[in-house]
């Protein structure tokens, strides 16, 4: 069809439906009394003309081809459908739309120019939406819920309104910066793949939640004066090398993938109880964790500065894994009680002989350098796993230890002494060439060697012992059991 489509008038009113019809290069005519308009798959390369159409409330529009020239709405619609529409020539002019509340458009194209909305607006749900010349609705003071998926805003700041309550971003690129500081009823704020360029991303005073996956903020983020933020979600995010100040009353942090080469400060945050952190690099700053904090978890964590827990005099669980502390001595504070390091590395001290509330002692596959490594007399259960230390490790005085299991583990050319009460003792594939002392364990009744080399010191077993299990073990020294009076088993492979 290659002239104007009208249909036919009707003195009610009245919902029309057009689907899969050719209306090329002239123009689309609908009657002025249309309440609702569904144009679905068809072509027209023309105007829509609709504006006369007074009582027109709800238009859809899905899958035009190729492409509208112009859309000219009325003054009273209420709700607007768009999907996979592309709006050439003056782009989609609504802000006159006074009674429009609802906009919804998918895989939509405004193409360079800006959309301004109607002032009374309450709702926008945009899904790969493009519209580089801008999206303007600060005016909008009805506004609550805006969702962007996959939108295209170009490098124009987007402007939120003061009353929104809810934010949903995703895959949303904003090179000119988002701007909400002044909406003081919202309180939460969900960010999925945005890119805010190299603006800041200043968050409201009022606002309890914050969720930001995938963004990428070169300029930082600011929520200092947060004063009720509770929780903060930070996954693979890009935060830059500006300092990220953390407000006093958070309770609740999960970092993971996130670069911030900039200092993470929240020393003051005394409500802070829970602080995660999963596969982060906080560059070479010094952490300094708040007082009052009572778990602390990192995994995948690389921070060449210092971390310094000593002052958590709550802290309780001290749990790494597969994290680089660097060079610097690790203080652990009095009152832990259970520390579990796998895939650690740090080459400078790490000092627990003062915590002398803890009882369990896990490291797997941790290099803890050249230091020596002294334990609380407290102690009651050590398991080294592919521990690596040419520092000395000092038992003796654990008076309560009673189980030691080294598997793997090279404690270089120190003797290692055990203390008098232990009970049970396994060490498997252990290098130990500095000797083991056990002759004054008089608790000791089991003995477990596999795969270890005690270089070439004499193994003097003591007094009370009644099984020994030696597994493809060396001790050129030998191995001095006629004492033994009580030994019962013997096994030596």
């Amino acid at each position: 069809m290659t002239g104007t489509l009208s249909v036919q008038h009707s003195t009610k009113p009245q919902s029309i439906k057009i689907k899969q019809k050719c209306i090329a290069e002239h123009n689309l005519v609908l009657p002025d009394n249309s309440i609702g308009i569904k144009l679905d798959r068809v072509h027209i390369t023309g105007q829509v003309a609709l504006k006369h159409c007074t009582n027109l409330q709800h238009l859809t529009i899905k899958h035009p081809s190729p492409a509208v020239h112009d859309l000219l709405l009325p003054d009273n619609i209420t709700r607007i459908e768009f999907d996979h529409l592309t709006i050439n020539g003056g782009g989609l002019s609504i802000k006159h739309c006074s009674q429009l509340q609802f906009l919804t458009m998918t895989y939509t194209d405004l193409g360079k120019h800006g959309l301004v909305l109607p002032d009374n607006i309450t709702c926008i749900d945009m899904k790969h939406v493009i519209v580089t010349g801008g999206l303007s609705m600060k005016h909008c003071t009805k506004m609550q819920s805006v969702k962007l998926n996959g939108t295209n805003i170009g490098e124009h700041e987007l402007v939120l309104p003061d009353n929104i309550t809810d934010i949903e971003m995703t895959s949303v690129t904003l090179t000119g910066g988002l701007s909400m500081k002044h909406c003081t009823k919202l309180q939460s704020v969900k960010l999925n793949g945005a890119n805010l360029g190299e603006h800041e991303l200043g968050l409201p005073d009022n606002i309890t939640d914050i969720d930001l996956y995938g963004v990428t903020l070169s300029a930082g983020l600011s929520i200092k004066h947060c004063a009720k933020l509770q929780s903060l979600n930070l996954i693979t995010t890009n935060l830059g090398e500006h300092e990220l100040v953390l407000p006093d009353n958070i309770t609740h942090i999960d970092m993971s993938g996130v670069t911030l080469t900039g200092r993470l400060s929240m020393k003051h945050c005394t409500k802070l109880r829970r602080f995660i952190l999963n596969r982060t690099n906080l560059g070479k700053h010094e952490l300094v964790l708040p007082d009052n904090i009572t778990h602390i978890g990192l995994d995948y964590v690389t921070m060449t500065g210092k971390l310094t827990v000593i002052h958590c005099t709550k802290l309780r669980s001290f749990i790494l894994h597969r994290t680089n502390l660097g060079e610097h001595e690790l203080v652990l504070p009095k009152n832990i009680t259970h520390i579990d390091l796998d895939y650690v590395t740090m080459t400078g001290k790490l000092t627990v002989k003062h915590c002398t509330k803890l009882q369990r002692f896990i490291l797997n596959r941790t290099n803890l350098g050249e230091h020596e490594l002294v334990l609380p007399k407290n102690i009651t259960h050590i398991d080294l796993d592919y521990v690596t230390m040419t520092g000395k490790l000092t038992v003796i005085h654990c008076t309560k230890l009673r189980s030691f299991i080294l598997n793997r583990t090279n404690l270089g050319e120190h003797e290692l002494v055990l203390p008098d009460n232990i009970t049970h003792l396994d060490l498997d594939d252990v290098i130990l060439t500095g000797g083991l002392s056990i002759k004054h364990c008089t608790q000791l009744q089991s003995v477990k060697l596999k795969d270890t080399n005690l270089g070439e010191h004499e193994l003097v077993l003591p007094d009370n012992i009644t099984d020994i299990n030696l597994d493809k073990s060396i001790m050129t020294g030998g191995l001095s059991v006629k004492h033994c009076t009580k030994l019962e088993s013997v096994k030596l492979e």
